[in-house]
């Protein structure tokens, strides 16, 4: 009996966690209009992202351009709207959609307000 007991208290401890950060992912979605800032990087995936903030942490200033050259990244404009789609909770890194735009975009954390 005292095995069920804790079993069941383990998984109900899992459906409330698992609920919760069902519940923050659909209120984090649906959060008002965002406004860009500018002079941030703005990339197609998270792992261009990853590669643009690993060449501009080493300086590599042709690694850099090369990403923006192959238009897998840009430099954000300031003023433009957008929606918040997705994010990384300890690195910084969220995904976002301009206004107009069906398509997703990974930026840092800084380049919204």
């Amino acid at each position: 009996m005292e095995r069920q007991a804790r079993g069941t208290v383990s998984g109900m401890k899992i459906f409330a966690a698992v609920f919760l950060v069902l519940l923050f992912s659909v209120t984090a979605r649906a959060q008002s209009i965002l406004t860009m800032n500018e002079g941030y990087p703005v990339c197609v995936s998270e792992s261009a992202l990853d590669r643009f903030l690993t060449s501009q942490e080493r300086k590599d200033d042709r690694s850099m351009a090369a990403l923006l050259t192959s238009e897998e990244c840009t430099i954000s404009r300031g003023g433009q709207k957008a929606y918040l789609e997705d994010y990384t909770i300890f690195t910084g890194k969220v995904k976002i959609r301009l206004e107009g735009r069906t398509v997703g975009f990974w930026t840092v954390n800084e380049a919204i307000n």
